[in-house]
């Protein structure tokens, strides 16, 4: 019996970028991005929250922020100026939003 997996979490093999592992070697390396997926693309099921210049900083300095605008509670994706993926947060019911994963920024404003 043998058994294939057509699918994990939100990714399906119907995926418009989806390709085998033969098509994607046969691909010049030059040309291999147009296969990549926004790495924010894995959280596509988080409700979002966009936060300003300075409440990003503190995210991505380990600070925690109390963002009594958020009607989300539980985890969600964050994102700064100009929509800018950050990463994971998790917003506690009194709005209390901690930092879980981010991802490491340039030393350009996020």
């Amino acid at each position: 019996m043998l058994f294939r997996s057509t699918s994990t979490g939100n990714f399906e093999l119907t995926h418009p970028l989806a390709c085998t592992l033969e098509a994607l070697e046969a691909t010049p390396e030059t040309e291999r991005d147009r296969f990549l997926l926004p790495v924010d693309s894995l959280l596509s099921h988080l409700p979002a929250v966009t936060v300003d210049q300075t409440e990003a900083q503190r995210l991505l300095q380990g600070q925690k922020l109390g963002l009594k605008r958020a009607a989300i509670t539980g985890f969600a994706r964050v994102y700064g100026p100009q929509l800018r993926f950050l990463g994971l947060v998790q917003i506690e019911p009194s709005g209390r939003t901690v930092p879980q994963r981010l991802l490491a920024q340039t030393c350009e404003s996020p």
